[in-house]
């Protein structure tokens, strides 16, 4: 399980130097870089809302539940 909280780590990671990336091209508001964010790739976001609604809901996380959203959250960002 050590291998996979490295693995989450590296995409909160990731997504964040996506984000901070594709700043440059959005120039957001200062504070609102996620927002702006969310909005120009709610096609994305809107396609893992209910998978995370649904982790959010289950009260206990299982070892594949977090590996199905390690592998979501690096295909978000591109990793």
């Amino acid at each position: 399980t050590a291998g996979l909280i490295e693995k989450l780590y590296a995409c909160q990671a990731g997504l964040t130097m996506r984000i901070l990336n594709d700043c440059k091209t959005y120039k957001p508001k200062l504070g609102e870089e996620v927002k702006t964010w969310i909005e120009n790739h709610s096609h994305l976001v809107d396609q893992l809302t209910p998978f995370f609604d649904k982790l959010h809901n289950a009260g206990v996380l299982d070892l594949a539940m977090l590996v199905i959203a390690e592998q979501r959250l690096r295909n978000l960002y591109g990793g």
